[in-house]
């Protein structure tokens, strides 16, 4: 049985399955309706751990009336079973890792496509014990800022304590996000005093902008740039990364990426619920701008598996995120998407200008992004 008969058993008739089971016991409760212990995915209710499949079929009796489903009158798995009770909020593991909503919204489509990128992520400010030691089992490098905005509210100068972590690669950020999400100006003496400490062994440095800005944080990167071009000469800066936001266009940003030599192009501006969602309805653009001039292509705030697939496919050379920052166990499954190479060469090309044309279409289509 497919999808569309999963998705209407309601979270209510599920609970009424799982309190069948804890009444009979997992096992009478298994016996009797005849399906067997699952082999790789898990439902956790409480101290009860029940397949998915067995839980559904059953709740589709609470939900309809008449017979439980039989086994084999519907599906486990991420695209079924699992997929529907996670949707419903409850905890679902595979294989011992706990799926989230990007686990089981990957489609088969994309899972399918060939991957036209090598990806490397990453984690955004790695302090924590587990944090760090899953950076380096995975080999995942680390974005450094000047600036930490705690939940509390609190605004923490990282500058002189910050540290990448020990034979992993490190690129460091402005500080733009987290002084915007703190509702304070920026100022630029953090990022120059990080600089400073830990730039000669950056991969790049982002530079200053505007988050959601446009054409104001252009001027800001492209004149801060102009001005500090010998200062980053002599402390030893490789490279610098150019944010595009809100606004920009690539028949804008093009000419300023060759005239000033930038080697990479890096994606931020609004996404998610209640913003325009800016990055990903445009990010096909500018993975192609960068698939032109040849150079590397960053996606900032990248969370989830299905985005960095999306990404790799598009022809993105890194991401960044702090999902594995403040939930290690997300290590395991942003893994499957980086590989720790980072080289606009290894691209395919012509597979990464498919990928974006087709992602065009889609949104042309009213495709969510």
């Amino acid at each position: 049985m497919g999808s569309t008969v999963l998705a209407t058993i309601e979270r209510r008739a599920v609970l009424r399955a799982v309190a069948e089971a804890a009444r009979s016991g997992p096992e009478l409760f298994l016996l009797e309706h005849g399906f067997r212990p699952g082999t790789r995915d898990v439902l956790e209710v409480g101290d009860l751990q029940l397949p998915p499949k067995a839980v559904l079929a059953i709740a589709h009796r609470y939900q309809h009336g008449g017979r439980p489903l039989r086994p084999h009158e519907l599906s486990g798995g991420l695209e079924h079973a699992a997929r529907r009770l996670v949707h419903l909020g409850f905890r679902v593991r595979r294989d011992g890792q706990l799926l989230t909503h990007d686990d089981v919204e990957i489609p088969k489509r994309l899972s399918l496509r060939a991957l036209a990128a090598d990806l490397r992520l990453y984690a955004c400010r790695p302090t924590s014990a587990r944090a760090i030691e899953a950076c380096k089992r995975y080999g995942f490098g680390t974005l450094i800022s000047p600036i930490d905005a705690r939940s509390d509210g609190r605004i923490i100068d990282m500058s002189n304590y910050a540290v990448p972590v020990e034979g992993l690669p490190h690129v460091i950020d402005n500080g733009a996000w987290a002084c915007h999400k703190a509702g304070i100006d920026w100022q630029p003496a953090p990022m120059m005093r990080l600089v400073e400490r830990i730039g000669p062994g950056a991969g790049w440095l982002v530079l200053p902008d505007i988050v959601s800005a446009g054409e104001a944080s252009l001027r800001r990167s492209i004149g801060w740039l102009v001005e500090h071009r010998s200062w980053l000469r002599d402390v030893g800066v490789p490279a610098v990364a150019l944010a595009v936001q809100d606004g920009m266009t690539p028949e804008r940003v093009r000419p300023l990426l060759e005239q000033h030599e930038i080697g990479v192009l890096f994606i931020g501006g609004s996404a998610g619920p209640n913003t325009p969602n800016w990055k990903w309805r445009t990010i096909d653009q500018w993975a192609e701008l960068g698939l032109d001039l040849g150079i590397r292509v960053h996606v900032g705030r990248v969370n989830g598996l299905r985005r960095a697939l999306l990404c790799r496919e598009l022809g993105v050379t890194s991401i960044d995120g702090s999902c594995v920052t403040r939930y290690s166990i997300n290590a395991p499954k942003m893994a499957r998407g980086h590989d720790g190479i980072e080289d606009p060469a290894a691209r395919d090309v012509e597979a990464a200008r498919h990928a974006c044309r087709r992602r065009r279409f889609e949104l042309a289509l009213g495709s969510l992004p």
